[in-house]
């Protein structure tokens, strides 16, 4: 039985005298085969079930069931079309797979591209809050210089200050010539 190993479907074209009593048992006992789990996993017809007769019976591993009503005429085109229905049927449920794979494919490229866009807007949030902290210590810096400048500034003031109280005879010397309304201080502001 090397032969039946590799064969999907079986058409058994066995002469039976009265084709109600020919029936599954029958047929194992024709092709001496036997049903169990072993023949089942070793036949894929056995496996798959498609064990037909030209008479128009199937065969079942249960029982055997006459389809129509049993005619003279054998219509091997018929058990024929059942064979290539079922192997359509076989493609179209292979097709729905193979649809549904695609369809989780998409919905997982769009879950990707959800993260991506994700990842970009952490990333320009980052790039802002960098901006912001650019920003800052820019302020901090300005605010330091003017804060210098302005301590540098009082220091010379208070230089004026003390230079204005050193100068105040040249400023009664110089009444009498209208420059006592004009204190003159010198300050040099150091940068």
């Amino acid at each position: 039985m090397f032969c039946l190993l590799q064969v999907d479907v079986l058409i058994d074209e066995t002469y039976a005298e009265d084709p109600t009593q020919y029936n599954f048992t029958t047929f194992l006992q024709t092709f001496e085969l036997t049903s169990n789990a072993t023949s089942n996993a070793t036949y894929p017809f056995l496996k798959n079930a498609a064990v037909f007769r030209l008479d128009l019976l199937t065969l079942s591993l249960a029982d055997l069931t006459m389809q129509v009503m049993m005619t003279q005429v054998m219509m091997t085109q018929v058990v024929m079309m059942q064979v290539v229905m079922q192997a359509m049927m076989m493609q179209v449920l292979m097709m729905q797979v193979v649809m549904q794979v695609m369809m989780m494919q998409v919905v997982m490229m769009q879950v990707v591209m959800q993260v991506v866009k994700m990842q970009v807007v952490m990333m320009q949030v980052v790039m802002q809050v960098m901006m912001v902290q650019v920003v800052m210590q820019v302020m901090m810096m300005q605010v330091m210089m003017i804060a210098s400048h302005d301590a540098s500034h009082d220091d010379a003031s208070c230089d004026a200050s003390h230079d204005d109280a050193s100068h105040d005879d040249a400023s009664h010397d110089d009444a009498s010539s209208g420059l006592a309304d004009h204190p003159i201080a010198t300050c040099t502001a150091s940068n």
